[in-house]
């Protein structure tokens, strides 16, 4: 029996894709090492996304509240 795994979802955003297109194979992973793999693939994540944030698709950050923002959903614009 094989499994099919779904296709990672596609943002346009290319470093961005390349990166969800690595979480599939984590699954693939020994238990004890997935975690680790999860917080790499956070950390590459939060340093793209925090590179240019002008840069972004605008449905990639209209929808971000600042740090310690009680509101949800779009956020405020300077």
């Amino acid at each position: 029996m094989s499994q099919e795994r779904p296709e990672p979802p596609h943002t346009g955003l290319d470093p961005v894709d390349r990166v969800l297109a690595r979480e599939a194979g984590i699954a693939q992973l020994p238990v004890t090492e997935q975690a680790a793999a999860y917080e790499a693939l956070h950390e590459e994540l939060e340093q793209i996304l925090n590179a240019s944030p002008n840069s972004l698709p605008a449905g990639l950050v209209d929808s971000v509240t600042e740090p310690g923002s009680e509101a949800v959903g779009e956020r405020e614009r300077p």
